[in-house]
């Protein structure tokens, strides 16, 4: 047998495996990733919402809709 065949043989071996193993640390990592995104995403939603309570409540003047103004001269 050739020696460069054995060569290739070799790294299409370590190849191979070098893929199922990262796949298996990606597999593992991918829960991981999820969980720390809607963490994230539940933790901004929050301070937002906080930040918007905050400033409403610190709001002196409410602004009131009118719905139906009612004149003097229709009645």
């Amino acid at each position: 047998m050739n020696k460069e065949i054995f060569k290739e043989i070799i790294y299409i071996v370590i190849a191979v495996l070098l893929s199922i193993l990262a796949v298996k640390f990606v597999i593992w990592l991918l829960p991981i990733i999820l969980v720390g995104i809607v963490s994230y995403l539940i933790y901004i939603s929050i301070k937002k919402n906080k930040n918007d309570n905050y400033v409403n409540k610190n709001k002196k003047d409410k602004n009131i809709k009118v719905i139906h103004d009612l004149d003097d001269e229709d009645r």
